[in-house]
């Protein structure tokens, strides 16, 4: 008959090995005590899928988690009280932390604790690991819930006091950490709302959090990345970069550099880590003047490179060759869905070729751009009018849908190549008359959103007879709109009542003075916001009907709830008036505005008074070129 080894004589052996520093002897030796226990219970390689521990201890209610019953093999119902087991157990965390192995002295911790759960020993082991892992609020929660564990049964337990001295130890480091008490879950949507240097800084609150913001479930904190370079880039900061990129696991799906200049040229080969098939937004702006982009700055580039970039963005300051614009665009043709180019090639850097016998731009060898949506061109650093290249862009990009462009002319006809689905156009004021009076009229009858800063023609014959219906906000800024202008483009859109937003720029101010019948139809109950300007030009303000006629004016729009006066010289009192008449918010270039006006319209209204412009103005793109 086989000897059975003393479990006892075996913890002793274990001991001396232990006291030895012959750590690997001594963990033989304990596992050999967990075996001998009558109970089964072994040490469980993986921990129990039915009882989260770390869990209970998060969320307080650690009792209701040791009581829930197990379905799966490992059996964790099961307790044991012979304390030859428990100490075996307590011996082996020992061990593990002795050699460093946090991860099994936390596992064998947990089972101590689910093993016996009125035994304090449990509670000390798991309460040292999570201060091991510099987690001081689990480990405090740890105490408090093993003490009342504890003492529900033996309120006199000789163990109870020191169990009691180490969580008043816990109690001034264990403040409420989101990171740590929170499940990962929910403090992952919490750091999504923040902007990316937010997120650096949070790094550096403690270890704990460091490590669980790099770790491989926080990765997708970590796919939108915005740099600010606008200072030479430091040896720490290109490792900074760096780990910043495998955080993400290579997997940045957005990047955005303002200081393209020092992220192209002091990087080294840095940028190469996020042109992957994940990345899918890409902005580059050049905050300090003017950067060409070079080749070798991308690297290489073909048809059979494919990118799945969505929205190739190439901001102010920052310029590209023709070609390499080419090949970046034909590398992600089948993505693309949103383009903007705010300093486009200058019309001479390319060669000028024939297409259909006619002089081309650099457009037309462009990859077709089926998925396209929106575009943004515009000729900046050197403003030249682009011939020859809207027709082009329009037949590549069919299903475009929202267009801002500057710096356009066109030296063909354009009736060949309408946007069929266009919703949203905006053309700068450097856009040719030509270009606009051959464009408008081809526009479809959905059309959205209008916004024209071309110098309309005094001649009406020239003005296209288009009528847009559907518009929701329709801007207009010229030197002076005239009475047809006004008509052709305004009036379908009030009278259909679907115009939201209204900017005219200068307004047919004497008809409106005048009470001109010709403008009986302004007046709409869906303009929630109007801009005025034109009244200084001719010194209307002076004329003795000017704020009766302003107000009769804002009686025709009753539910309008914001208003852009601009630099019109409109007295305090008015645009008290406007307040009480419904007005909630007053932008104005007047200067500052006295204190007693701001306060009253904020505590009697809640209204406000701005001195700026209207943010929402499609022509104050950040990235446009101002000559």
């Amino acid at each position: 008959m086989a000897h059975r080894a003393d479990p006892k004589a075996l913890l002793e052996k274990g001991d001396d090995f232990y006291r030895c520093g012959k750590y690997a002897h001594a963990e033989l030796a304990f596992l050999g005590v967990i075996r001998l226990c009558g109970c089964g219970i072994g040490l469980q390689k993986q921990p129990c899928p039915c009882k989260d521990i770390v869990q209970g201890i998060k969320r307080t209610n650690l009792a209701d988690v040791l009581k829930t019953v197990c379905t799966c093999p490992a059996s964790s119902d099961r307790r044991c009280r012979q304390s030859d087991h428990l100490r075996a157990f307590d011996s082996l965390i020992a061990v593990y932390e002795r050699q460093n192995r946090i991860d099994e002295s936390f596992q064998c911790a947990m089972e101590m604790v689910n093993l016996n759960p009125r035994d304090p020993k449990g509670y000390l082991r798991l309460g040292k690991v999570f201060r091991l892992k510099n987690l001081p609020a689990l480990a405090h929660s740890t105490y408090t819930q093993g003490i009342q564990l504890v003492q529900r049964k033996d309120p006199d337990h000789p163990l109870l006091p020191k169990l009691r001295e180490q969580r008043d130890n816990m109690q001034r480091r264990a403040r409420f950490d989101p990171i740590i008490m929170l499940p990962l879950e929910i403090w992952c949507m919490v750091f999504t709302h923040l902007d990316f240097q937010s997120q650096c800084r949070c790094l550096r609150v403690s270890k704990a959090w460091r490590a669980s913001l790099t770790a491989k479930d926080a990765q997708r904190l970590w796919w939108i990345q915005e740099y600010n370079l606008p200072q030479k880039v430091t040896a720490a900061m290109r490792e900074g970069i760096k780990k910043k990129v495998m955080y993400a696991g290579h997997h940045v799906t957005e990047l955005s550099v303002n200081g393209c200049r020092h992220f192209m040229t002091q990087c080294g080969n840095i940028p190469f880590l996020f042109l992957t098939s994940h990345l899918k937004i890409l902005r580059l702006r050049e905050t300090d003047g003017y950067f060409d982009l070079q080749p070798q700055m991308i690297g290489p580039l073909s048809p059979s490179k494919s990118l799945g970039i969505t929205n190739l963005h190439l901001g102010k300051g920052v310029g590209i060759s023709a070609d390499l614009l080419r090949r970046l665009v034909e590398a992600c043709s089948n993505s693309l869905e949103e383009l903007s180019v705010f300093q486009l090639p200058h019309p001479m850097a390319h060669p000028m070729t024939s297409y259909e016998g006619v002089p081309s731009s650099w457009f037309h060898d462009w990859p077709m751009l089926e998925r396209l949506k929106v575009i943004r061109l515009v000729a900046g650093r050197r403003p030249a009018h682009i011939t020859s290249g809207p027709e082009d862009i329009m037949r590549l990009a069919p299903n475009v849908e929202d267009v801002w462009m500057d710096y356009f002319d066109t030296g063909r006809d354009l009736r060949g190549h309408p946007w069929p689905k266009l919703r949203s156009l905006f053309l700068g004021k450097n856009t040719s008359w030509d270009f606009v009076q051959q464009l408008v009229p081809l526009l479809n009858d959905n059309m959205r959103e209008l916004h024209l800063e071309s110098s309309f023609p005094s001649f009406p014959e020239l003005i296209p007879s288009t009528r847009f219906a559907k518009l929701e906000k329709l801007s207009l800024d010229s030197r002076r709109i005239t009475a047809p202008v006004f008509d052709v483009f305004v009036r379908p859109s009030i009278e259909s009542g679907t115009l939201r937003e209204l900017d005219v720029q200068k307004f047919p101010a004497k008809a409106i003075l005048e009470g001109a019948k010709e403008i009986d139809w302004f007046k709409s109950e869906s303009i929630t916001h109007i801009s005025l300007a034109g009244f200084n030009a001719d010194h209307y303000y002076e004329d003795r009907r000017f704020d009766s006629a302003i107000l009769g004016l804002l009686d025709r729009f009753p539910n309008l709830r914001s208003l852009d006066i601009g630099q019109e010289m409109i007295s305090d009192t008015m645009l008290a008036r406007m307040i009480r008449g419904g007005v909630k918010t007053i932008y104005h270039q007047l200067g500052p505005v006295r204190t007693e006006l701001r306060t009253w319209a904020a505590r009697k209204h809640g209204a406000q008074v701005i001195n700026g412009v209207y943010p929402q103005s499609p022509s104050l793109h950040p990235d446009r070129y101002i000559n």
